[in-house]
């Protein structure tokens, strides 16, 4: 019989949680650390998670501020929209 070969490649990463999944975790982290039923353990975690969660939402809007700014061209701010004359 012939051998096959093991596949040696890793898994596949979970995909990064998007802006509003990130939102959503931080409003629920939020709602049990106001509640003040954790045990002061748990609520460190939560808040450690929360923070981190934070963190990642606040990459995610810098990247896309960033993006704008190239696309305008304008170090981020709009110009004025005028409405172009034509010779009738």
């Amino acid at each position: 019989m012939p051998k096959t070969a093991k596949s040696t490649a890793a898994p596949a990463a979970p995909a990064a949680p998007s802006f509003e999944e990130l939102v959503a975790q931080i409003e629920r982290q939020a709602a049990k650390l106001e509640q003040g039923e954790l045990s002061l353990a748990d609520a460190l975690k939560c808040y450690e998670q929360a923070t981190a969660n934070l963190r990642q939402a606040y990459q995610i809007i810098n990247q896309a501020e960033a993006r704008v700014k190239i696309l305008t061209g304008n170090a981020g701010e709009l110009a004025d929209w005028q409405e172009e004359k034509t010779d009738a």
